[in-house]
Order: structure tokens, then C-alpha cells, then sequence
């Protein structure tokens, strides 16, 4: 008897220790930490467009358009790789989650599009000699450009939705102050991982001038780092 009881005592312990040093991470961390990665992947386009190919650099037109091509290729590249790692969350069972990830997508997907649509329009132009159509295309290349800054304001309301899901609704009572769907761990990680990312500039919040890919990691940084106690902190 006294066998059987110190065996359940040790399969108890086990269990309890299981259960707190377990290292599954919240799937709340999970969607958030990938939504960093995406954003990283928003930045380097960003470095893509902040060294586009000037004209004085090559020797002729051909040279020069198939250089700017392949930057809006390559920036395709890198919101497909931000896709991805977005999709899977869309079938989340966390409706919140879901949500966000819809928001998200649907961001990074029209980025896609627009890159398409700008590199239909070059070919276009690279093809066709007809200089009275010249005015069109360079109509049509000013409302894709006006299409990408839209869809990046998207992102920054975008974002309002991820933080929804690191937020839970259990309040304080104290201070009335929400519960972070996070424990203490997980925000660490999240904070060093925007703070690797982004440089020491996101610390500065939102102000006026910022861009919008930084205004979407200072959104989050600003909810990871003010005063919403983490989950473990009840």
C-alpha cells in the first residue's frame, strides 16, 4: 500500500513539475513572435527601395529597367515570405487571432499585387515605343505607389488587432489595468525580438514623422512595455 502511494506521490510530481517548466509557448506568443518575422521582412523591402537603381548607373535603358524590375521582384519575394508565415494563423480557433491574421494578410497580399501590377506596367512600357502613351503609364505607376501607402496604413490598423490578442479581458482590480495573454517570458522575448530588429529608435513610441513600418512595431512595444501585468503575474 504504502508502495502504491509513494508511486502516485512521484507520478504527481512529475506532473506539477511538468506543468511548470513545461516550454510550449501561448499561441498568443506564437502568432505575435511571427508577426515580428513578418515585419522583418517589411523592412527589407523597405532597404530594397531605400537602394532602387538611378538611371546615371547604367549604361542604357534596357540595363536600367531590367534593374528596377528585379528590386520589384525582389520585394514580392520577401512579402511572399511574409505570407507565409502569416497563413497558417487564419484558421486559428482563437477568433481574435483569426481576425488579425485576415487583417494581416490581406495587407501583404495586395503588396504582392501592386509589385505585379507595377512590373506588368514596365514591361509595358519597356515594350511599347508609342511615347503619347507615356503620360498613362506614368498615371497608372502613380496610383500603384499610392495602392503600397495605403496598404501600409492598413498594416498600422492591422496591428491595433494583434495587440487585441495579446490583451486579455481580465481586469485588475486594483487599477482596473487588463492581463496580458503572455506570461513574463514571452514578453521578454517579444520585446528583445522588436528591440533587435527596430534599434533603439522604437523606444521612442509613435510620434509625428514616423513611418508606418515603425509605427506599427512601436504600437506593439508600447503595449509589451507599459504597465498591463503579464499572465503569471496574477
Amino acid at each position: 500500500m504504502n508502495k502504491l502511494i509513494n508511486f502516485l506521490l512521484v507520478v504527481f510530481l512529475l506532473i506539477i513539475e511538468a506543468t511548470c517548466f513545461s516550454d510550449t509557448n501561448s499561441e498568443e506568443f506564437e502568432f505575435a513572435k511571427d508577426y515580428i518575422r513578418s515585419l522583418h521582412h517589411v523592412k527589407m523591402v523597405e532597404e530594397i527601395g531605400s537602394n532602387s537603381p538611378v538611371r546615371a548607373n547604367y549604361a542604357n535603358e534596357t540595363a536600367f529597367y531590367v534593374a528596377v524590375m528585379g528590386m520589384y521582384k525582389s520585394a514580392q519575394v520577401e512579402f511572399r515570405k511574409a505570407i507565409s508565415l502569416m497563413e497558417e494563423y487564419r484558421d486559428s480557433n482563437n477568433p481574435l487571432i483569426a481576425e488579425a491574421a485576415d487583417l494581416i494578410l490581406k495587407c501583404y497580399v495586395g503588396q504582392v499585387l501592386v509589385a505585379e501590377d507595377v512590373l506588368n506596367t514596365m514591361e509595358e512600357v519597356f515594350n511599347n515605343l508609342d511615347v503619347s502613351k507615356y503620360g498613362t503609364y506614368m498615371r497608372r505607376m502613380s496610383n500603384q505607389q499610392v495602392n503600397s501607402q495605403q496598404l501600409m496604413e492598413a498594416l498600422v490598423y492591422a496591428t491595433l488587432s494583434v495587440n487585441l490578442v495579446l490583451a486579455s479581458n481580465s481586469s485588475d482590480k486594483k487599477d482596473d489595468l487588463g492581463y496580458l495573454a503572455i506570461n513574463s517570458n514571452e514578453r521578454e522575448k517579444l520585446i528583445k525580438q522588436i528591440d533587435e530588429i527596430f534599434g533603439e529608435k522604437i523606444k521612442d513610441g509613435l510620434y509625428e514623422g514616423i513611418s508606418q513600418l515603425d509605427a506599427c512595431a512601436a504600437t506593439l512595444h508600447i503595449l509589451l512595455t507599459g504597465k498591463h501585468k503579464s499572465s503569471d503575474e496574477r
